[in-house]
């Protein structure tokens, strides 16, 4: 066989392969912990009320019992499916850690850092602010970003843990006269092109607060 069409061969196989893994999974939705998400919440309720106006009229917990029994015999499947490919996605290294995207994120959280200094609440870091930029260069890369979105999610509580107290290991050196570091999440509705339009402000509420004593880390 000529070279072109062994190359072609060999592209073609490869497509398959990350096609293959890449292709939608509800992975962190098999917690149904997550479940209770504002955003998984409107996605579930979206869909049972276009199943009710199809005639498919369900109380939410009969909706997320099929869902869940749906959903639990579609990844037995495509676990089954994907398994052949696992030795190749790591010789490879084409392993795909994300996957086609079902929904946008409608409450997301963002990460509020304070330290309690010369009594009073300072501001040091918030994601998208000019102002509380304290190791801005480090939480905004894309690895630390992706993470840091993770550990919003309640099955990330011990991550978070760990990622605030090395937080709070930084300021314990960097801010000498700071005795507390308080780190939390602010979750909010995104606004609508209307409601930005009209100025309007973020609803939301602080989530996952931990405080490290910066006294005992010195």
């Amino acid at each position: 066989m000529a070279w072109p069409q062994v190359r072609a061969a060999l592209i073609t196989a490869h497509l398959i392969a990350i096609g293959v893994c890449a292709f939608p999974a509800p992975v962190g939705g098999m917690n149904r912990s997550s479940w209770h998400d504002p955003t998984v919440r409107a996605e579930l309720d979206a869909w049972r009320a276009r199943l009710g106006m199809v005639g498919v009229h369900q109380t939410p917990k009969q909706f997320e019992d099929e869902l869940w029994g749906a959903m639990t015999s579609f990844m037995s499947v495509r676990d089954a499916i994907v398994r052949p490919f696992n030795h190749y996605y790591e010789l490879t290294g084409t392993w795909q850690s994300w996957r086609m995207f079902v929904a946008p994120q409608r409450y997301p959280a963002r990460l509020i850092v304070d330290v309690f200094e010369d009594g009073e609440w300072r501001p040091l870091f918030e994601e998208r602010s000019d102002t509380a930029t304290w190791n801005r260069a480090i939480f905004d890369h894309d690895r630390l970003r992706a993470a840091i979105f993770r550990y919003s999610w309640p099955k990330f509580g011990r991550e978070w843990r760990v990622f605030a107290q090395w937080m709070g290991e930084r300021a314990a050196v960097e801010r000498p006269r700071a005795d507390t570091l308080r780190a939390r999440f602010f979750r909010y509705r995104t606004l609508s092109p209307t409601e930005a339009a009209a100025g309007m402000e973020f609803d939301g509420k602080f989530e996952h607060e931990v405080e490290i004593d910066l006294t005992a880390l010195r």
